[in-house]
């Protein structure tokens, strides 16, 4: 349970009926070297049911059918009968029963490495590419016609700047960043997706998981400023005392998520987030920011149901691209462990981590990054705080910041979120398209397209994470060759690069199609060596008026 990395199997229940689900990552040899699983070396899924063990001498422990109620849960971590649990999967009564998926892969993005000799030319910036990119490098590698595209992940602001001082070809970002430089720098849109809560919940008596999470700009406020107690360790914060411990003992919750269980977890009183500046989280930010009821409650104002804000967080400012940890509350104790480490609590609960992959890896695997475990190697030794334990099936309650992109590639649940009319909306295709829809194209034609927050919640169908990722280069005194890869680049991108698909080059799910109305390709001509006083448009063919669309296309399992 402790593990760094999940192991390659995993135990799951079925209900009554036998029936039954669970979500889990199809690793390669990048992931998991062990299993050596790539595009020549075939693996499968193999499903064991598991029914007992067949005792050939009636021993009455090894017929013994578990301590459990049929559909019950442990929740108080008591012993499992070994002859019911999946710990014996292996044993030939359980084995016989077994049925094999099996599975192929794609060619993988290190084979670029293998494949093509020449140096990778980064492009830097927003990870609501990354899924995009793995897809696309393949697609440049092979072909000595190309150059060696590679996707670096950034935070949108230090992207930016890097572009702007030459230390890298593009920058790709999801917002116009004020420029700092003397050259002016345009913008290429090149694909459309965008942010959303990822989340693995358990419903009661292993009935499965459940799907239709709702969220508000003031639920996720109050996750964002810790104003959930956690554990009764957080009851003595000045100001909050009264305060659900956790997410789901919230009546402003559980009105628009009824049936779930009401055992109070530490996992649930946060949303794990980003530690860096990210546009996904100032795009975040300004959801709750146009919200009536949401600033309210950041502003001071108890909720229906008398909950507070955490004061350490009362009347931040709004939006923001980065979430500080502002609580400096140490619970005072007598535990021997938590007074060897006193940290502030809050903290340990929030505890953010750097890449919106990693959040999602651990919304799959269901383990939080709340770092309130003691333990300690022998009885002798200080105690040490670290990262709790995965949850098993049954008891999950986990919500993260996810990439579209990645909760698609993953499998993981996604919540809707509130807009006007009391409508809530995902981030489907219809949900991205509908923020599309009012983006208003810039007057200069080669800057962001304005797309308010406050015009996506009004609109009503629209998805509020809708982001639009944006190539962003100089437009003059660029190299000759780097001119010419960011052209090549948004020439591929915005094509080929656009067609729903899992193959090299084909854009996956978690992402619009986007299209335009005229064949006009922006393209970078060498500005190398130019005089300021002399420059011309490097954009040839600036975009004038683009029209969206949304690809339909089956969706099928990764």
């Amino acid at each position: 349970m402790g593990a760094a990395f999940p192991p390659a199997e995993m135990a799951a229940f079925t209900d009554l009926a036998g029936n039954g689900a669970v979500q889990f990552e199809v690793r390669s040899d990048v992931e998991n070297e062990s299993l050596g699983c790539n595009i020549d070396v075939a693996c499968s899924i193999v499903v064991i049911p598991i029914e007992g063990i067949s005792c050939v001498d009636e021993d009455p422990v090894c017929s013994r059918g578990g301590q459990f109620e049929p559909g019950s849960s442990n929740f108080a971590g008591q012993g499992v009968d070994a002859t019911v649990s999946p710990a014996l999967w292996w044993a030939p009564s359980n084995w016989r029963n077994r049925f094999s998926v099996p599975i192929t892969f794609g060619l993988s993005p290190d084979a670029c490495n293998v494949l093509d000799s020449r140096p990778p030319t980064g492009f830097y910036g927003s990870e609501l590419l990354a899924q995009a990119a793995l897809q696309w490098s393949p697609a440049y590698c092979p072909d000595k016609k190309r150059f060696k595209f590679q996707h670096n992940k950034m935070s949108d602001g230090a992207a930016f700047s890097l572009m702007e001082g030459g230390g890298g070809a593009a920058a790709l970002v999801s917002s116009k960043h004020a420029s700092r430089g003397t050259d002016p720098v345009v913008y290429a849109p090149t694909a459309v997706t965008g942010f959303s809560i990822g989340y693995v919940i358990d419903r009661p008596d292993n009935a499965g998981e459940f799907t239709n999470l709702k969220l508000t700009p003031r639920l996720i406020a109050k996750l964002l400023t810790q104003s959930y107690l956690g554990s009764e360790r957080g009851r003595g914060h000045p100001g909050m005392s009264a305060n659900p411990v956790s997410l789901n003992l919230d009546p402003d919750f559980q009105r628009l998520n009824p049936g779930l269980d009401t055992t109070a977890r530490e996992a649930a009183a946060t949303l794990l987030s980003l530690s860096e500046s990210s546009d996904s989280v100032e795009t975040l930010t300004a959801y709750i920011a146009n919200d009536e009821d949401a600033m309210a409650f950041i502003n001071g104002k108890a909720d229906p149901w008398g909950m507070r804000i955490n004061p350490s967080y009362k009347k931040i400012r709004l939006p923001r691209d980065e979430w500080p940890l502002l609580d400096d509350y140490v619970p005072p104790t007598n535990d021997e462990c938590y007074a060897q480490n006193p940290s502030p609590y809050f903290t340990q609960l929030a505890a953010p981590i750097t890449s919106m992959r990693k959040i999602a890896e651990a919304v799959l695997d269901a383990r939080p990054n709340v770092q309130t475990k003691c333990e300690r190697s022998t009885i002798t030794d200080p105690w040490k705080i670290g990262r709790v334990d995965r949850r098993g099936v049954g008891s999950r309650f986990m919500l993260g910041l996810v990439s579209i992109g990645d909760a698609r590639r993953l499998g993981l649940r996604e919540a809707t979120l509130l807009t006007k009319g009391n409508n809530f909306v995902g981030p489907t295709d219809n949900g991205l398209a509908g923020a599309v829809a009012i983006a208003e194209p810039s007057k200069r034609g080669d800057e962001p397209f304005t797309l308010e927050m406050a015009d996506v919640i009004k609109a009503g169908d629209a998805y509020p994470g809708t982001m639009i990722v944006y190539t962003a280069t100089r437009s003059a005194n660029l190299p000759k060759e780097d001119a010419k890869k960011v052209a090549e680049f948004i020439e591929i991108s915005t094509t080929e690069g656009q067609r729903a698909g899992y193959g090299n080059g084909e854009l996956p799910p978690g992402y619009l199609a986007l299209s335009r109305d005229r064949p006009d390709r922006a393209t970078v001509q060498a500005s190398a060596g130019r005089r300021r006083d002399h420059r011309r448009p490097e954009w040839e063919g600036r975009r004038r008026d683009h029209r969206w669309h949304r690809r339909r296309h089956r969706h099928r399992h990764r």
